[in-house]
């Protein structure tokens, strides 16, 4: 199987919509009670309007179908950004099969989430700083990734929490500079200046929204103790750490520029773990972030690993553990 997705693209392209939609739509046949509701929307900007579509009758399909676009669409962009920079040869479709893989170990939960539609944004901000590499001068490439966080921030608040990333791909990939610096910040600002400009427009409380933002962040985050969802993270745990070991030797031979994207993949999962510990609100939805430095690891060890019998067990064990999970 292995070999087969190698060698056939298309082939490929087919089978991962196959495995999007059976990854959706065994919760939406298995355990619908589970997840229509609107409280995964974790937002303290748009709660009103993210819930209302569950006022909707038939809204289970419809946000089904909602959640496999755009999960497809999260995945073959992750695909068009390791193709555009180099981190990934060969055109290789793994990250998108391995990100709707990893995320789908959070559907059961949070199928719904706003976090979903925050990824997007964060991927355009990825795409966006590792191209400002290859930039001469002042880059205006942090602005634009700063606006995309902040944007992102507003349909999952805890996006915005990944600002220390913007500023390590900026010491990472370029020589540092104190205007790119503040056209970082300037770009985390500027929705939000909207937004409470807004406010004001419409005399409404800023600070009320301001006590709003606390006591969001301060929610008990959900998790799950189960031997089930436990073992599954074990899994992917143990996988990260054998992709890791293959990325590092693999990287240590090659140029400079792809040592230092690979690099940022791995400083995008630490933000990520960190805000998990850190940030009471943070809770099973940030596996689905985690799950787009996690694809681009697991892709650079399947791209170029033997087409062993061992390895063929491994995929197939990548691909089929989030998917009996959500069935049990």
């Amino acid at each position: 199987m292995l070999k087969y997705l190698r060698s056939n693209q298309q082939v490929f392209t087919a089978f991962i919509f196959l495995y999007c939609f059976i990854s959706v739509f065994v919760i939406f046949f298995f355990h619908p009670e589970s997840v229509y509701s609107a409280i995964p929307f974790k937002t303290p900007f748009l709660g009103d309007f993210t819930g209302r579509p569950f006022t909707y009758d038939h809204k289970d399909i419809g946000f089904s179908l909602v959640s496999f676009f755009t999960f497809l669409i999260a995945g073959f962009y992750l695909v068009r950004i390791n193709i555009n920079h180099l981190i990934i040869p060969n055109r290789s479709q793994f990250p998108a099969l391995f990100f709707i893989s990893a995320a789908a170990l959070a559907l059961r939960y949070e199928m719904y989430s706003s976090v979903l539609f925050a990824t997007f944004f964060l991927l355009l901000s990825i795409d966006r700083l590792f191209g400002a590499i290859q930039k001469q001068g002042l880059s205006y490439r942090f602005l634009d990734a700063g606006i995309l966080i902040a944007l992102g921030s507003l349909f999952y608040f805890n996006l915005i929490f990944f600002f220390p990333f913007l500023w390590i791909a900026q010491f990472t990939l370029r020589t540092p500079n104190f205007r790119e610096f503040l056209y970082t910040l300037i770009g985390l600002s500027i929705p939000f200046l909207y937004i409470f400009s807004g406010y004001y427009v419409l005399d409404l409380s800023i600070a009320q929204s301001f006590n709003d933002i606390k006591e969001w962040l301060f929610l008990k985050k959900y998790l799950d103790m189960s031997w089930t969802f436990l073992s599954g993270i074990l899994f992917y745990a143990c996988s990260m750490f054998i992709a890791n070991i293959y990325a590092l030797k693999k990287f240590a031979t090659t140029k400079i520029h792809v040592r230092k994207l690979f690099q940022l993949w791995f400083y995008l999962f630490l933000n990520a773990l960190m805000i998990y510990l850190v940030i009471p609100s943070a809770g099973i939805e940030i596996l689905i972030i985690m799950a787009i430095p996690s694809s681009v690891l697991l892709s650079i060890y399947f791209t170029d690993c033997r087409d062993s019998i061992a390895n063929r067990v491994f995929l197939f064990l990548l691909i089929t553990v989030p998917v009996v999970l959500n069935l049990l």
